[in-house]
């Protein structure tokens, strides 16, 4: 597999992922994982099966819809035609996968507490047409450059 290098998903959002590299066949195995030594069956996000996308087995898609929140950096974990050669799963530390997600918002600045998201953090805040308005954003993957439209 030779990339995409860095992904990133949304909790509850369809992603597609369309994988480079040689080899690649349908029924391939992909999950990813922050050690790919404990297989596809203790994966964070997977086990994924791989469609091919190209005939001549350089392309290939992943789709999944994350669910969970604070994943940061899990690295794609590979298994070529496990059904046929039972390869074993071959770990890329060099492409990962974050997974963000937005826990509270508010017109007031967030307590520590409201920032991990948990129960009674705020989810809605009021403002008025044509007017400026400061809001605050608290989530895995949240930055000062993002935007809220």
């Amino acid at each position: 597999i030779t990339g995409p290098a860095a992904m990133t998903a949304v909790v509850g959002t369809q992603e597609r992922v369309v994988l480079a590299g040689a080899g690649i066949a349908n029924g391939d195995i992909a999950f990813f994982a922050a050690d790919c030594s404990l297989g596809p069956a203790t994966p964070s996000l997977g086990p994924l099966s791989v469609a091919l996308a190209s005939p001549t087995g350089t392309t290939g898609v992943i789709s999944f819809t994350p669910l969970t929140t604070n994943q940061l950096n899990l690295q794609l974990c590979y298994r070529f035609r496990p059904s046929t050669f039972a390869k074993p799963v071959k770990a890329y530390p060099g492409f990962t996968l974050s997974i963000f997600s937005l826990l509270a918002m508010s017109e007031s600045p967030l307590t520590a507490a409201e920032k991990l998201g948990g129960t009674g953090a705020p989810k809605s805040a009021t403002t008025v047409a044509r007017t400026t308005q400061t809001l605050y954003f608290a989530g895995t993957g949240v930055s000062s450059s993002d935007r809220a439209y």
